[in-house]
């Protein structure tokens, strides 16, 4: 389970443009707020509210040198973010035949999900229709 919650904080990390431009960049050398919000072309304070989540993952590593705060990538963190990520898509890829393709609701939340005309809602009061991996009628509802 902790690997679960690292992993998808890294993830969560990630998850945003600036926080991956800034992995780019400091993955040839280590750089300080200045020159990152430089490069980026973005406010230094914007840097360092990124930076700050990047460091809570545990992604970079902050090196104090004189007055400046260089940023370094966290090695350990990434391989074992790597190797976490491919034990992950390696299960889903041995077990996508055995997990259904997508649900079907007609309660709203799923609105760009059309319903194939050959499904009926399997319980009339949540009108739930599910298509397990090979387009057969799941008789288990989900929610």
């Amino acid at each position: 389970m902790r690997d679960a919650r690292r992993l998808a904080r890294i993830f969560k990390a990630l998850s945003v443009e600036t926080r991956v431009r800034i992995v780019q960049l400091l993955k040839d050398r280590p750089l300080c707020v200045g020159a990152l919000a430089a490069r980026l072309n973005v406010s230094s304070g914007a840097v360092s509210q990124h930076l700050r989540i990047l460091r809570d993952a545990d992604l970079v590593v902050p090196d104090k040198q004189g007055y400046f705060v260089h940023y370094r990538i966290n090695k350990d963190t990434l391989a074992k973010w790597k190797e976490m990520s491919n034990d992950l898509l390696l299960w889903f890829t041995l077990h996508s035949s055995q997990m259904p393709a997508r649900g079907y609701h007609d309660t709203g939340r799923h609105s760009n999900m059309e319903r194939p005309a050959s499904m009926t809602p399997l319980e009339s009061t949540s009108a739930c229709y599910l298509v397990t991996a090979n387009n057969m009628p799941s008789d288990a509802c989900p929610d």
